[in-house]
């Protein structure tokens, strides 16, 4: 559905011209050591997904994100498809316990960057 929706020169097509802006500006601030940014950008392109196609979200992903804004994230999203990933939040460090507490459904999984890229390191 949503490659459905770029294909054409739509709402949906503007929306996702706006997230491609979205990554510029993510790069950017990431060089820029603007980490701040990054949960912005974050947040600005998670509503913007939402709006792509249909099953992109539901109520419990939306829940389990707005419960993490309202206990300290600046922004976040959803990583992975088919049913299974991740929920990301971006917030500072003395909120991460608070997020984690008010979240005990979810198992909390450190996360770093990776300053050399992308890099296989398990082969199954």
């Amino acid at each position: 559905e949503k490659k459905k929706n770029t294909e054409k020169k739509t709402d949906k097509f503007k929306i996702m011209q706006k997230m491609v802006r979205l990554a510029n500006d993510l790069r950017e601030e990431i060089q820029k050591n603007n980490l701040d940014s990054f949960g912005e950008i974050l947040h600005e392109n998670w509503e913007l997904k939402k709006r792509m196609a249909g099953g992109i979200s539901d109520p419990q992903i939306n829940k389990w994100y707005e419960t993490g804004l309202k206990n300290g994230a600046i922004g976040g999203k959803i990583l992975g498809a088919g049913g299974g990933g991740f929920l990301i939040f971006y917030a500072p460090e003395e909120k991460h316990d608070r997020i984690v507490d008010a979240l005990p459904e979810l198992r909390p999984i450190k996360f770093e960057f990776e300053y050399q890229g992308s890099k296989i390191i398990f082969i199954h």
